[in-house]
């Protein structure tokens, strides 16, 4: 969760400075750049985790989202099928 959680967060950040003028400019994606952005969600995550309640709470949730996830797919076994990475090569 940490991971992706924080990947995401850099990813947000570096497009909304992209569209920060009201006008697309391309931007790079770097950890020099946006690696306080990181650094800052990953102390946001070890807050609330750390948090009797707030951490219980989290854990509830993302094991409900996992069984979720899994019921969807044990019942449509097509979408397991479209749920894959696939990358083009050109």
């Amino acid at each position: 969760m940490k991971k992706s959680t924080t990947y995401a967060s850099q990813q947000i950040k570096c497009c909304l400075n992209e569209y920060a003028t009201g006008t697309f400019i391309g931007l790079e994606l770097t950890t020099t750049k946006y690696g306080d952005v990181r650094t800052g969600m990953l102390a946001f995550i070890d807050m609330i985790q750390k948090n009797p309640y707030h951490g219980a709470k989290i854990k509830q949730r993302r094991r409900q989202w996992a069984k979720k996830g899994m019921e969807l797919l044990r019942s449509r076994p097509n979408v397991s099928n479209q749920l894959q990475f696939r990358p083009v090569l050109d």
